[in-house]
């Protein structure tokens, strides 16, 4: 379960990564600007890691409540992976390409 979170959170972080820059295009704010990112990730990227801890919720509600504390933590620790992953490859990808 913990392989799949972190695999399901990889694919995910770029349409979170897509609908933050389309709030940003909306605000008419540039997303090169650090306040900008600030306030995107806060409003935008934090609560949308935790739709996929939600759905699994929503899916399995008998499994759900199988799950100890420390199997919410393990599974919000690998969504955070998944995005870590995805942001570092693409920071990466932009550092390389110039």
């Amino acid at each position: 379960m913990t392989s799949g979170f972190f695999a399901l959170s990889m694919p995910w972080a770029g349409a979170v990564g897509w609908l933050s820059f389309q709030v940003a295009a909306a605000a008419r704010v540039p997303v090169s600007q650090t306040a900008s990112q600030g306030v995107i990730a806060a409003a935008v990227e934090e609560p949308a890691k935790l739709v996929p801890i939600c759905l699994v919720a929503i899916i399995a509600p008998g499994r759900v409540r199988r799950l100890l504390i420390q199997d919410w933590l393990v599974l919000g620790v690998a969504c955070g992976a998944g995005f870590t992953a995805v942001e570092e490859v693409a920071r990466r990808l932009a550092y390389i390409v110039g």
